[in-house]
């Protein structure tokens, strides 16, 4: 053999080391791609794991902690006080009196309201309607009342009339929450009802 035709031997078998180191790395940078794949998927995985559980733990708190605030009553009364006169029609005032039997604070965003006479009362609630506001407190702490401020129609109509109103509460979570109602005042005496229209009966 040839000096010549050993050096192309060795050449040949310098360039096939060279290949098979080439493709070893190559093998290896295949396998640590999908390492690092894996790795990334693992981490959105985990990481949408725990936006699915802080959305979970959010939902709990709101259905379970949140408050729940309720017309408890109401206070109606004549506005010449005893002895009335039940020939003066609709002359009254009336305020409301609210609970949050819920399990933690709410914030009070604003109370509205508008009488309607009775037989015109929508079938449907459209709150809407409802364009004046009655002073209510800023906050209502868990298992607290409260009362509004007293309002009432212009007297001396002959005419029956229903009071609508919307309360608008927000959660520690910054959700808004409603409580509506109807309420059908009698134009002759100090006393009020719900109005049988249950829709008005209203909470979110």
């Amino acid at each position: 053999m040839t000096l010549d035709q050993k050096i192309q031997i060795c050449i040949a078998i310098g360039t096939l080391a060279v290949a098979t180191v080439a493709a070893f790395q190559m093998v290896l940078f295949v396998w640590q791609l999908r390492l690092m794949r894996k790795s990334v998927n693992d981490a959105a995985t985990a990481g949408s794991a725990a936006q699915n559980s802080a959305k979970v733990a959010m939902d709990t708190f709101t259905k379970l902690e949140r408050p729940w605030i309720f017309l408890d009553r109401f206070r109606v009364i004549r506005r010449e006080g005893a002895p009335i006169q039940p020939q003066l029609l609709n002359n009254f005032y009336i305020s409301l009196i609210f609970k949050n039997v819920g399990r933690s604070p709410a914030f009070i965003s604003d109370l509205v309201f508008k009488f309607i006479e009775t037989p015109a009362l929508p079938p449907v609630p459209d709150w809407s309607l409802c364009e004046s506001n009655l002073g209510v407190p800023a906050t209502v702490a868990a298992g607290e009342e409260f009362e509004s401020t007293q309002v009432g129609p212009a007297p001396g109509q002959d005419v029956e009339y229903t009071m609508i109103g919307l309360l608008t509460y927000r959660d520690m979570a910054a959700t808004d929450h409603h409580t509506g109602f109807a309420l059908n005042v009698s134009p002759n005496v100090p006393a009020a009802s719900a109005n049988e229209n249950r829709r008005y009966d209203f909470h979110d």
